[in-house]
């Protein structure tokens, strides 16, 4: 946790001292508001996170489908691209082991 996040709860807690001190507040009342503020920001929190995955997938697929729509700078050995995989392997002659 860093200040930011703890920074406004601990300028709540002091300010609801205060109040509880002059007998505006009661402590029960200060705790359950510094509780429904905890549920509140962390639910906030865990929102903004799945905003920010869901902008990142964005960009990586963007950058994947850039990546796939370009011209490949491959100079084969005599500018003849290989054709397609047949897909058929064969292994002959293989050990596995000692």
């Amino acid at each position: 946790m860093n200040f930011a996040s703890n920074g406004p709860l601990l300028a709540v807690i002091f300010w609801g001292a205060s109040m509880v001190d002059s007998g505006g507040l009661t402590v029960g009342s200060l705790a359950s508001f510094c509780w429904y503020a905890g549920i509140l920001s962390g639910s906030v929190v865990e929102a903004t996170g799945g905003v920010s995955g869901i902008m990142k997938a964005q960009g990586a697929g963007s950058r994947l489908f850039s990546l796939l729509e370009r011209e490949s700078s491959t100079v084969w050995g005599n500018n003849i691209p290989p054709g397609p995989a047949k897909g058929a392997i064969s292994f002959q002659n293989v050990q596995v082991g000692g």
